[in-house]
Order: structure tokens, then sequence, then C-alpha cells
């Protein structure tokens, strides 16, 4: 045993029988590390005595360090000593001030106590920047904590390089070395950041609670004493797992240690009065103790981390994936759950059917029982779970106004979930899975029972093409199962496709029967969809305009031969014949025209007298049935812009007395002579329209109102009586009291007649 005392070095028997050795050529030295090699191998230098060998490896000079029946320190040269073999465990690095000194045994035996204390020389000096403190050595690298930061230095170059700085009035520097990976804690206060042996940082940093006085190592967690604690952190995610308080057991400085083998199931922690050894406990019972606090993240962080180092099975890693996936369901979150489910590799489709289909049923006995830790309900029904989750939920928010901790997600108590959500959530998430189950390699009777329950839930969110997809592939569906389902929900195109699939053709005949006599009677349409009339004019149109005819019909005789009253479809064929046929036929340019005026003046008529803001919608809400894709008045408009071939007096004949005027507008590009008589006779009629403006005007200010002992203000509504009062231009009437607060561009009803006058027939 290699101890360090007051600066030096000493040696004492395992067995504590034989006197202690002291090395009296080495003073001053403040910290020893054992070299340590790595699993891998990785970087392993062999050293050697005086450059025999590696010539790359070690100083050129060799000293013996005193003690034994060497004496006290002399040079020893020549090739005696060269000759005797460096045990690679029996090398260590002795920090003496600002240097390192690398350490050697040779000529060990194992039999004569003596000879081993007499064997010691150095094989290198290493200098570093500033005062050494902690140090540790993995093959070839050795991690040096000084004052102002952490060094990497190389036993075989000799060269040190700074790993980071420490920041300042930080806390004396500590290393760790994480013997299950080989890997290196380095402590910054409350901080330790992991590093590989070549100083490069591994992982995430764990953050203690406060400056650790001591680290440990037990299976895939670090251990830390601070203030009269032991606290226990996953490596892997840096999670706080445990805690135990040591102030009871005697006080004074505490001092940890872990096992040399690298098993890591114990570390020792001695107090001032006596020493504890702490097990650790069972992984199982540790992933079942973060289950049952609902701690699902950490529960899978511990078991990815013991199965990359080996620990558990595969097949132990997919049921911690299933049994979570299970309490994730009766905990309402179905999407997680789902996701856990798919990450299992031994978890079978069967396990689910219990909510989907209530027992007993055809698939009852595929169902595994008891395969689990017994940490969730029974599986039941989707609605079943979702109502008693809700109950659960309502419980926790009354227990929580009372002050009590509860085991429901804290996201569910601030924002309770709908029924109808969470409902169409789990049946989404399941056919997810079952969609995703239908890849595997599976037994015919599992088959059978995801697609035929598969079936089942796109009935529920009545997804139709998914149904008939399903039935018209190759599926493993049960008919038997189905068809009474399909027949009452009215999926009968589905359930034709499901028995032409399966060979029974008489009855998907049959099927296929009664879908076309309920079709010809109009079973199948859906008056929201399926215009009968807009589906017979555009039938109509492509007939005429088809241009698979190697001759097409003549234009006179298919206007003949179109009913009048169609007038939409003689409107498109007229407008192919213009548009797309180039015809330049003025009869037919004047009929289109004249075709399109009428429209626009139907559609203006049907409009309210009060055309409100959503006015300028209403071309496209009356003909929302239309064959047509743009509103008629803008098809107008563009048509008399664009068209020089129709006659204008026609069109200026039907629209003379109508409010269309935009389309009475002259054009632009129209010479002032010819304009010159349209223009006289438009300074006349404003004249006139002028005139009949002012005598409406006073028409409306000279209005009389009558009003008895029932009538009532609009706004507050208080009696008139014999109350000053005003009239608004909508015939609202408020008493002068509301008048005066509301304004008078503004009425009751909200209406702002600055921005949106009343316009009453007549007045134009």
């Amino acid at each position: 045993v290699l101890v360090v005392s007051d600066g030096f070095i000493h040696f004492v028997d395992l067995e504590l029988v034989k006197p202690v050795k002291k090395i009296g050529a080495l003073k001053g030295v403040s910290v020893v590390a054992r070299r340590l090699r790595s699993k891998g191998n990785g970087g392993f230098s062999k050293l050697t005595v005086g450059g025999g060998g590696d010539a790359s490896a070690g100083s050129s000079f060799l000293q013996r360090l005193g003690g034994g029946s060497g004496g006290g320190g002399g040079k020893l040269n020549g090739g005696g000593v060269n000759d005797l073999p460096i045990d690679d465990n029996c090398v260590f690095a002795a920090a003496v001030g600002k240097k390192l000194i690398l350490v050697g045994l040779v000529g060990r035996s194992n039999e004569n106590y003596d000879s081993v204390a007499g064997s010691l020389v150095t094989l290198r000096e290493i200098p570093c920047v500033d005062l050494v403190k902690d140090i540790v050595w993995i093959d070839d690298s050795i991690v040096v904590g000084g004052s102002s930061g952490y060094y990497l230095c190389s036993c075989v170059t000799g060269q040190c390089g700074l790993i980071f700085s420490l920041p300042d009035m930080s806390s004396s520097p500590r290393l760790k070395v994480l013997k299950k990976e080989y890997k290196v804690l380095m402590l910054v206060d409350n901080v330790g950041v992991i590093v590989d042996s070549q100083g490069q940082p591994v992982g995430g940093s764990l953050v203690f609670n406060g400056s650790p006085d001591g680290i440990g190592e037990i299976g895939t967690s670090v251990v830390a004493l601070h203030s009269g604690k032991m606290e226990l952190y996953l490596k892997k995610s840096g999670s706080f797992v445990q805690k135990i308080v040591l102030a009871g057991e005697g006080g004074g400085q505490l001092f940890i240690m872990d096992d040399e083998d690298r098993t890591g199931k114990v570390v020792v922690v001695a107090t001032r009065t006596k020493v504890i050894c702490y097990l650790k406990v069972p992984s199982e019972e540790q992933i079942k103790d973060f289950l049952r606090k609902k701690d699902f993240k950490e529960a899978i962080s511990l078991v990815e981390e013991l199965h990359d180092d080996g620990e558990i099975s595969k097949e132990t890693l997919s049921f911690v994936h299933a049994q979570v996936g299970f309490l994730l369901m009766f905990d309402l979150r179905f999407e997680e759950a789902v996701n856990h489910f798919l990450l299992s590799e031994t978890m079978q489709p069967s396990e689910i059917f219990p909510f989907i289909m209530p027992d007993p049923n055809r698939w009852s006995l595929l169902v595994p029982r008891n395969r689990y830790w017994g940490l969730h309900p029974p599986p039941a029904p989707l609605e079943s779970v979702i109502d008693n989750g809700l109950m659960a939920i309502q419980r926790a928010i009354f227990l929580k106004k009372a002050g009590l901790e509860t085991a429901v997600d804290d996201e569910f108590l601030l924002n309770p979930p709908n029924k109808d959500d969470l409902l169409d959530s789990a049946l989404k998430n399941s056919i997810r899975y079952l969609k995703t189950s239908r890849e595997k390699d599976l037994s015919s009777s599992v088959r059978e029972g995801v697609d035929t329950l598969l079936m089942y839930l796109y009935r529920a969110l009545n997804r139709v093409d998914e149904m008939e997809s399903l039935a018209s592939s190759e599926n493993w569906c049960i008919v038997e199962e189905l068809e009474t389902l399909l027949n009452d929900s009215g999926h009968l195109r589905t359930l034709a496709f499901l028995c032409e699939s399966k060979g029974m053709s008489s009855k998907a005949l049959a099927i296929w029967r009664i879908l076309a006599r309920n079709y010809s009677s109009g079973y199948w349409t859906d008056p929201t969809q399926l215009n009968e009339t807009h589906d017979v004019g555009v039938l109509a149109v492509r007939i005429l305009t088809s241009e698979k005819r190697s001759h097409q019909l003549p234009p006179y005789e298919v206007i003949a031969a179109i009913d009048p009253k169609k007038t939409e479809i003689l409107q498109r064929y007229l407008q192919w014949l213009i548009e797309d046929q180039d015809s330049d036929d003025p009869q037919f340019h004047t009929s289109y025209a004249l075709l399109l005026t009428k429209s626009a003046l139907e559609t203006y008529e049907s409009e309210s007298p009060s055309r409100d803001a959503e006015a300028g919608t209403s071309d496209q809400v009356n003909g929302r049935n239309s064959i047509f894709q743009n509103p008629v008045r803008e098809r107008l408009q563009f048509f008399l812009q664009s068209s020089d071939l129709y006659d204008p007096e026609e069109v200026l004949d039907l629209i003379q007395e109508s409010e269309l005027w935009l389309e009475k507008r002259l054009s632009p590009n129209m010479p002032l002579q010819l304009a010159s008589d349209t223009i006289l006779r438009m300074l006349r009629a404003r004249l006139h329209h002028h005139y009949q403006g002012q005598v409406a005007r006073l028409e409306e200010r000279s209005r009389h109102v009558q009003i008895n002992d029932e009538s009532l203000c609009d706004s507050c509504h208080a009696r008139l009586g014999t109350k000053l009062f005003a009239m608004y231009p909508d015939d609202t009437i408020v008493c002068y009291k509301c008048f005066r607060r509301q304004g008078e561009s503004t009425s009751v009803t909200g209406r702002d007649f600055k921005n949106d006058p009343v316009l009453k027939p007549g007045w134009l």
C-alpha cells in the first residue's frame, strides 16, 4: 500500500505485519496517482529504464530512490539495472511542487517485502505550470489539477497543455477516475465535467447541490459527499436520484472510496467514528421506484445506460419500454405511450386489443396475462380508461386545492383535457400502432385481430378512404366480425370491397346491386357536396365543346337546340366559341353580352337594398352552384372592355334604368366627338339627380314620427313620454341623453353612417 504522509511516500504492508518503509529521496510530495490501464489498451506505451526497449518512453537517466539495501539515492549506470523489468501495475506519478515525477518499480518480488521497497526508479520528470493539487494517470495521459486550471500531460513526450482554466475564487481542483469507462470527472465548484483520457468532454455535465468533499462511483451513478450528506446522481442524465444524511454518524470530515475491481457494487464512507458500506440496489428495484414516482424519463435513461453498459439485455429494455407505455396509457398520454410501444421489440400487438374491444372476444386468449410488474390496472376499453382518468384528475384538483400532493401531471391540473379530444387522440394513436404492427412477422390469428380492429378504429373516426383502401387490398380482416358493423353504419362500399377481397363474389355483387339502386334513387346524394343541376350543366358543356370530334357541331344549330332557360349552359357555350374558338361573329358577341347583363341584373336585384359590408361576396354566395368560377359582374365588365364586336346600344338599353354604373361608363379610348352627346345627357341627368337628392334630403328631415306612452328609447329603454328624442336614418329612436352620448353618426345598432351611409330606393 502506497501512503503519502507529511510530504513523504511510505510503503505499508497490505497485511500490516511488516514495518512501514519511508522513501526519503522524494520530499514535499503532495499527491500520488497510480497508472491505470484502460480496457481497450489504446495509447498505452511500454515504459522502460534508461532508454532500453521503446526509445520514446522514459528519460535517459536512472536513479535509485532511498530505502532497502540499495542505500539512499545514488545513481546507477550501466546495463545491470536496465535488464530489470518494470511492472505496468507498479508505475505511479508523484507531484512535488510544480513538477511531476514518474516512478516505476523494477525487480519486483512478491515474496520479499524489502526488495519491493528498494527498487523504485525515476522514469521522467515533467515540469508543470503551477502548483499541482491533484492528478490522475490513464494510459499515456496524466490529467493535472492546478491552482489555475486543469492540464493534460503526456508521459511519453513530457508536454503539458491546458484543458480549461478555473475561474477566480473557485474551490480547490478535484479529480476522480470513473473506472467503469476510464473517464475523468473534473470538478469546478459544484459542476462536474466528464472528459476522456485525451481531455475531450464526453456526455453532459453533472450539477451537484454543492461543492463535493469527495466523489465515488457505483454502477451507473456518481456519489457525492457534501455538507454531511451523501447524494446519488446518474452519470448519463445528471439527474439527482437519492440523498442519505450522514450528519448523525459522528460528524467531522467524511471520506469516500469505491471498489478497485471496477464492479461498481459498493462504496465505503468513513466518518469520524465508523465506516459504512453501501451496496448498490438491484437495477430492477431502481427502475420500479422511478416508475412508481412517474419519473418515466429517468427510468428510461437508467435502463438505456444499463443496456449500454451490458448490465441488462435488450429484452429487458423492450420490457421496460412496454411497461412505461402502459403506464402512460392510463395517464391519458396516448401519443407518448404508443411511442414507447413502438420502441419495444418484445411487445405483442395483441396486448392492446383489450383497449379496443371489450373482453370476451375472438382474440381474448391471445392477450398475454401477468407479464408486467403490476404497476398499472388491467387493460380496459379506451372510453373506460379516459373516464377513470378524468375522474382521477378531478380528485387531484380537489386535493391540490386542499394543499395535498398528487401523482397527476401538473399540465392536466392546470388545463383539464376534454373527453372528445382524448378519445380522438387515443383512437388515432392506436391506429398508428396497429398500422406499424402490420409490418411485423405475426401469427395468422394476431394478423386477423390487427386488421379487424384497425377497421373498427377507421370506422370510429369515419375514415372512409382508409377503410376502403384496407378492404380492397390484401388483408386479414374477419368479415363476420365486421359485416353487421359496416351494414349498420352504411359503409356498404367498404363491405363490398372486403367481400370481394375474400373471394365472396356473390355477396359482393349483391351489395353492389343495392348500391346501384340507391344511387339511382338519390340515396347517396349529399346536398352539401353534390349539386345535380351543376353536374348536368358541366357535363352538357363538356359534350358540346368536346375536342375529340373531328368536326365541331354547327354553332347556330347548337344554340337553337339549347333550352333558353338553361342560361348558364348557353353562356358557357358562347364563351367557348368566343374565347377558345376565336369566333368573330357579332351576333355571338352580342348574345353573350346580353346574357351576361341579364345575369348581372338578376344577381344585383337579389341583393338586399341595404347592402352591408359583406355584400361584395354575394355574387359568390348566390352563385356557389354556378359552373363558373368568377362572379358574373366581373365577367361582364371584362367582356365589355375586351370585345368590340357586340352592339353597345342593345346592352345600354338593357341596363339603362339599372344601377350598373361601371358597365355604363364610356371607354377611355372613345373620341370626344363621338362621346359628346352621351356626356351632355349625363350632365343633364347629373343636374336632375342633384335636384332629386335635395328633395330626398328635405323629405328625410321633415319626416313625422308619432310616439305614444308605450314608446321606449332603443338604447336605455326608458319611456320617452314628452322627452326630447332623436331618430337615426335607420329609423332607430333614442332619448336626447343617449343621443348626446352616442353622437349623431353612430346609431344604437352600431352602424356608422359616415362610413356606411343609408341609400334608399329612388334616391339615385
